[in-house]
């Protein structure tokens, strides 16, 4: 209520919004706790209910998912995309350290180096400046392996997939890897490292 205060919204008002960001944060439970009894993980969903209270435009979060159990990240993730895409949505700025978090949740990302801009554009784009070629690696019937690198859009794993089907042999799995965004990272803290 004393953020809702500072917000100026009416007690009312405040008691409804409480209640309904305790709900979809799920904080009921510890609802009548004070503060420094949380969990930190219970403090940093409280965090992000205070951040949301007065329905901002533009919302900050600051590595929301940080020391939450992974049920409670996943629910924090699904509740940061449904916020982007409401009517009206709501712009967020998101920092954080989980790259894999980053890549999934952001529609562009800026790539900061020792405290410097380096890059900012979408994930793919930005994975494709440190290579546009993938790993793909095949599994066939039997434990076999057989792993090669392509080009996107070209033919070779096509032409393989054949080869190997005309041969008689049976693909159990298939799985391609590109450049992520800590290859991203890395290139421009080596690159700050050369110069």
């Amino acid at each position: 209520m004393f953020f809702a205060r500072l917000h100026g919204l009416s007690d009312r008002v405040a008691k409804q919004r409480i209640a309904d960001l305790f709900a979809k944060l799920e904080l009921d439970e510890v609802a009548r706790r004070r503060f420094g009894e949380l969990s930190t993980g219970n403090k940093q969903r409280l965090a992000v209910a205070r951040a949301m209270l007065a329905n901002p435009p533009v919302l900050l979060l600051d590595e929301p998912t940080r020391s939450l159990d992974p049920l409670a990240a996943a629910r924090m993730r699904e509740l940061i995309r449904s916020l982007a895409v409401q009517n009206p949505p709501v712009t967020i700025l998101l920092t954080s350290h989980n790259l894999a978090e980053v890549e999934t949740l952001c529609a562009r990302v800026a790539i900061i180096s020792r405290g410097r801009i380096r890059a900012i554009d979408t994930p793919r784009n930005l994975r494709d400046l440190t290579s546009e070629s993938e790993t793909v690696q095949i599994t066939l019937a039997g434990g076999e392996k057989i792993s090669f690198t392509r080009q996107p859009e070209d033919e070779l794993l096509d032409a393989k997939i054949r080869e190997l089907q005309s041969s008689g042999k049976r693909i159990i799995d298939i799985e391609t890897e590109r450049a992520t965004l800590l290859d991203v990272l890395e290139r421009f803290e080596a690159a700050d490292e050369q110069s």
